[in-house]
């Protein structure tokens, strides 16, 4: 199968409890990094949400946009589908996560 480009939209305002699980869940999944896009939307956090963003850096094609919208998530959301490089977009919470390495593939 060849494999779409997939935009990954996660919001984020001081998640450091859940964040990294959920990134690497994604991290894990079973589809080529150069098709993939994980869009990092802060919304001011306070805690280490952005170090452990950072971190993933390595591993991960992450964004790290300043969404500002500090109390509205939905707005965060709105951000990201604007920066979204591909056409299929995955929203996925910062408490969220993936289960099997091939959520992704299993989805498309």
């Amino acid at each position: 199968m060849n494999f779409p480009g997939v935009s990954i939209i996660i919001p984020v305002l001081n998640a450091q409890r859940t964040l990294k699980k959920c990134l690497e869940c994604v991290s894990y999944q079973n589809c080529p990094k150069n098709k993939l896009e994980v869009l990092f939307l802060d919304g001011g956090s306070t805690d280490q949400s952005l170090n452990i963003a950072n971190q993933f850096s390595r591993e991960l094609p992450i964004k790290i946009i300043q969404a500002g919208f500090k109390d509205n998530m939905e707005a965060r959301r709105m951000v990201g589908f604007q920066k979204a490089k591909f056409d299929l977009l995955c929203i996925l919470d910062s408490d969220n996560y993936f289960t099997v390495s091939q959520t992704l593939f299993t989805l498309l």
